[in-house]
């Protein structure tokens, strides 16, 4: 069983471990006794970050008593030292992960980890020989204190091992952009990315050490939702849209990926109606496709 989450490093947690190392020890004790006492106050009265803004007030009070010119210098210090803890930090967001094993009716928790970025859904990630494989999308990072911050997003491939240690990566998948839907079978991985136009990209995870792109598709419209037809075939239930990325109807792709570095959309359905909406896009419990009866059954709207 895999749990996951999301976490994010927080500027402000980082502004205010800098004000709490460079101004604890200057203050009078009266002061350290009243930040003691807001530490010691319980959880459910006062939340963390409450007791962080009622601490910083105290910092901040200490700063405005001092004479312009030192105050203005001491600023100038944190706002530096600020900085350069942020320059040491390559990701802001992560997907955190869990590995539970499940045995007699025992619960063991197995080992922790956490990747860049963060995930869709479900499908975004996959269990196969004792190694996870997934796919997430990182945002970029805007900070008043960094002038030369990533302004663009990018999406990455990873693989994990028992001790969710990454074996290997894909990195900058279509930058400025970001995962709508995944699909992972046996050793390969089916993905689409979205901002104007709708790369659908075929990964190859045979080798845990070196996931690698094998080919790649640009098409307008989206796929939300990527279902298996066949081995050489997958279904993309999604948006069309124009070449400047606006939406204009319900669209049902079928992918042939058997030449994986040359897949093709070889048919497609568009509805008539621009705004047609289905549950299907985000509830794949809504999709119904049989291959032997040559049925899919969505609900739209």
């Amino acid at each position: 069983l895999y749990v996951v989450g999301e976490h994010r490093i927080s500027e402000q947690d980082i502004r205010f471990e800098v004000v709490e190392d460079m101004i604890e020890d200057k203050l009078s004790q009266d002061e350290k006794d009243l930040i003691d006492d807001i530490k010691r106050v319980d959880n459910k009265i006062l939340s963390p970050a409450e007791k962080q803004r009622k601490i910083m007030n105290v910092y901040e009070g200490y700063m405005n008593s001092l004479p312009v010119e030192k105050r203005e210098n001491l600023t100038d210090e944190i706002e530096a030292e600020i900085k350069e803890e942020l320059r040491k930090i390559e990701y802001f967001q992560f997907t955190s992960l869990n590995r539970i094993s499940y045995d007699g009716g025992e619960l063991d928790m197995r080992s922790t980890g956490k990747v860049p970025g963060s995930i869709v859904n479900q499908f975004s990630l996959d269990e196969k020989d004792d190694y996870l494989r997934l796919a997430t999308t990182i945002q970029p990072h805007w900070s008043r204190y960094l002038d030369n911050d990533r302004e663009e997003s990018e999406n990455a491939v990873w693989v994990l091992d028992e001790n969710l240690e990454t074996t290997g990566s894909v990195k900058g998948i279509a930058p400025d952009e970001s995962i709508y839907s995944t699909r992972f079978i046996d050793d390969r991985l089916y993905m689409v990315t979205f901002k104007q136009v709708d790369p659908f990209f075929v990964v190859d995870l045979s080798n845990p050490e070196n996931p690698e792109i094998l080919g790649e598709l640009k098409i307008t419209g989206f796929s939300r939702y990527l279902h298996p037809y066949d081995e050489n075939h997958i279904i993309g239930l999604g948006k069309e849209a124009t070449e400047t990325g606006r939406t204009k109807g319900l669209k049902i792709s079928l992918f042939d990926v058997e030449d994986v570095e040359n897949p093709e959309e070889v048919s497609k359905f568009v509805t008539d109606e621009r705004y047609a909406n289905s549950e299907a896009l985000y509830e794949h419990k809504a999709f119904l496709f049989s291959k032997e009866k040559d049925l899919l059954v969505i609900p739209a709207h």
